[in-house]
């Protein structure tokens, strides 16, 4: 039996799980997924100034009810429309043209769906900070990191949008009713 010296360098995930979440993305139903998602995502972008109304008069930029929706979907919109254009051009001329029925499953967008809708659901009962703990945790935790990158991610991603939105935009988060 062999031991395992625990204080040996990681070169197993050194690029962070990056090669194996490339391997992930390959294939035509995860292009077309994130593909739609920048579609969607561009297009909500473009009308989000029509669809909501005026700021309040004599208020700050981040009070205007398309700031924050146009910094989400502006994210959402860059990060897969440089996913979809990456997918694209390792792929090219097109190595998924063999059509794999696995790639067409749904499984993985339907549960992220899923989790999501759970955690819309959970913020007004457990509040803000509880409800993103365990949302974050569950999908680092389906998403196979190790455990320093699960911890570091639980931890920071809440702690790091309550000071945002707390202290720099000044927006205080509904108190939960169950608690």
């Amino acid at each position: 039996m062999m031991q395992h010296d625990r204080y040996a360098p990681d070169t197993e995930h050194v690029d962070g799980g990056m090669a194996v979440a490339e391997e992930d993305i390959r294939g035509l139903g995860s292009f077309v997924l994130v593909l739609s998602l920048f579609v969607v995502s561009a297009g909500l972008l473009a009308f989000t100034p029509v669809l909501t109304k005026a700021p309040p008069p004599n208020m700050g930029y981040h009070t205007h009810p398309a700031f924050f929706p146009g910094i989400a979907l502006g994210l959402t919109a860059v990060g897969s429309g440089l996913v979809s254009l990456r997918c694209l051009m390792r792929s090219w001329p097109f190595e998924f043209a063999q059509l794999n029925p696995r790639s067409f499953v749904a499984a993985t967008p339907v549960l992220f769906a899923l989790l999501f809708l759970g955690y819309v659901t959970l913020v007004p009962l457990l509040g803000y900070m509880l409800s993103t703990v365990l949302f974050v945790g569950t999908i680092l935790g389906i998403a196979r990191l190790t455990l320093r990158q699960w911890l570091t991610g639980v931890v920071l991603l809440p702690a790091i949008c309550w000071i945002t939105f707390v202290w720099l935009f000044d927006v205080w988060f509904p108190a939960p009713s169950l608690l």
